[in-house]
């Protein structure tokens, strides 16, 4: 579903994005979708445990090892952004320039 704000001709679709691109395509104006839409669900409601989730991805055919993959790089991410938290702008742009040129090498 695509909501649509402002009617069919002066309207913007959400989500916009290069990357997104939806199977069947159906408008609805956000006001519309606002007064349908089902009850937000609490917090509790949303956390779901380990086991759960690991149940959920495998029933969509991801493996052990896929789920690894992404927990080695979660962890590569979380390491990166405290490493650039510590350091200043400048720095982080000197590294990505430096990881630039050994990549082109």
């Amino acid at each position: 579903m695509i909501l649509q704000e402002y009617g069919p001709n002066r309207g913007f679709y959400f989500p916009r994005s290069n990357f997104f691109s939806p199977l069947s395509k159906f408008c609805l104006r956000l006001d519309d979708y606002e007064e349908q839409r089902p009850d937000r669900r609490a917090k509790f409601e949303m956390i779901l445990s380990r086991s759960r989730r690991e149940e959920m991805l495998r029933a969509q055919g991801y493996g052990r090892g896929d789920m690894r993959e992404c927990e080695m790089e979660i962890r590569q991410i979380k390491k990166t952004r405290e490493a650039n938290a510590k350091i200043g702008w400048v720095a982080r742009i000197r590294r990505k320039i430096k990881i630039r040129q050994i990549k082109k090498t």
